[in-house]
């Protein structure tokens, strides 16, 4: 089992469930992870709720960026480290084992 470090993790997502596996699980490091769907009508939020992510709903109508749902949202994270990652997108192993090293020093 892998350490979980203080570190939060944020997505915002869309219709994004053939990607959402992988982010989720290149981030299991992270001790807290936030999910912000924009009104998915896929499988996202079951998604999010099988890694425990603290699901935000946003109308993506109202969202001009995600940076402004991340922006808004960082003032809820618990840690002083925060990660900002697309669905589609994950941490490989080499830089999750930096990230993790980084953090025991």
């Amino acid at each position: 089992m892998i350490k979980k470090l203080p570190i939060s993790a944020m997505i915002v997502g869309y219709n994004e469930e053939k990607f959402l596996s992988a982010c989720f699980n290149s981030i299991n490091f992270c001790n807290e992870i936030f999910y912000t769907d924009l009104g998915s009508t896929d499988d996202s939020i079951k998604i999010a709720e099988q890694y425990k992510a603290k699901i935000f709903y946003r109308d993506r109508a109202n969202v001009p960026s995600c940076e402004m749902v991340q922006t808004e949202l960082v003032n809820y994270t618990k840690n002083d480290w925060v990660i900002f990652i697309d669905p589609d997108e994950v941490v490989d192993n080499d830089l999750q084992q930096q990230i993790i090293n980084e953090f025991e020093k």
